[in-house]
């Protein structure tokens, strides 16, 4: 390539010495004219810097397509977290025999057959009165309680401990 043009260009000292700096510890460039014309020649095709990744230099990142990208990821994770509880629900629904379960439900005590200051019954008393599995009776206390609206239960706080008593409305 020939060189038929010649450009002059006046630099303040502490921008010549930093250019100067950077062409003795780059292994890119071999001289001053190499790094001005390899600089310019990179200004020109990224339109001043505002293309490709020095977008940044010349202004704002628009990231709201990652954004929104990252929002759609967040609502898929979302319903996949939501069909897994279904079917883990499901799963443990299956396990406990549904007579248990009937079983179970009749023997929780109704809202309007409690007293003053009564709080229901707990899993253990569930399990004594239907002569089951305590942590069979438990699970199949919490299925009807998520499956049923018929079935309540609260948490109380006793002496440092939690807990749920269970009830039917009618």
């Amino acid at each position: 390539m020939s060189k038929d043009a010649q450009v002059n260009i006046y630099l303040e000292r502490e921008q010549k010495q930093r250019w100067d700096e950077y062409k003795e510890k780059s292994k890119e460039v071999g001289s001053m004219a190499e790094l001005i014309r390899s600089a310019v020649e990179l200004y020109i095709e990224t339109d001043g810097g505002r293309d490709s990744v020095g977008e940044g230099l010349a202004g704002e990142v628009d990231l709201g397509g990652v954004e929104t990208e990252l929002r759609g990821l967040q609502n898929r994770l979302d319903d996949l977290e939501t069909s897994v509880e279904t079917v883990r629900r499901e799963v443990e629904s299956d396990r406990i025999d549904s007579s248990l379960q009937q079983a179970v439900y009749q023997s929780i005590p109704k809202a309007s057959d409690l007293d003053d200051g009564e709080r229901g019954a707990m899993a253990g008393e569930v399990a004594k009165s239907v002569d089951g599995d305590q942590s069979d009776v438990a699970r199949a206390l919490e299925i009807l309680d998520e499956t049923t609206p018929d079935v309540q239960s609260r948490v109380f706080e006793e002496r440092g401990n939690r807990l749920r008593y269970y009830w039917r409305r009618s």
